[in-house]
């Protein structure tokens, strides 16, 4: 879980500042603090949730020319899924 929150945090400090990237830091931060904070989370549950969200913030460090769609459109999915079976990560979700 330590690597993936700091790689996460990394991201947010990077685009930090980023008017363009201002909704996708929103969403990256509130999501990531709602998987740390579920109690309803089994700690494998929310190691696969930040593991995705991880991957999802490399995407979104790289140039918007280099950026692969299709892979933020699957981490997305995964995210998706992986946070539908835990309710308190699911209503900050939608």
């Amino acid at each position: 879980i330590g690597g993936s929150l700091e790689n996460i945090d990394a991201t947010l400090e990077i685009i930090k500042g980023d008017p363009k990237q201002q909704a996708i830091q929103d969403g990256i931060k509130k999501i990531t603090e709602a998987v740390v904070n579920a109690t309803d989370a089994s700690e494998s549950q929310r190691a696969e949730i930040l593991e995705l969200i991880s991957a999802l913030a490399d995407e979104v460090r790289i140039s918007h020319e280099k950026r692969r769609p299709s892979a933020i459109k699957n981490l997305l999915k995964g995210i998706s899924e992986a946070v539908s079976t835990v309710i308190s990560i699911a209503k900050i979700w939608e």
